[in-house]
């Protein structure tokens, strides 16, 4: 398996269900800390 490039292939690699929470949990991070 190839290393992902981006956080959004990183996500993709996951089942659905797991993937819906990593987009929830990635989106409560930048809105807290939008510049990290």
């Amino acid at each position: 398996m190839d290393k992902p490039n981006t956080i959004e292939e990183y996500i993709a690699g996951f089942p659905e269900d797991i993937q819906e929470k990593l987009q929830q949990i990635r989106q409560t991070i930048k809105k807290a800390a939008p510049n990290a």
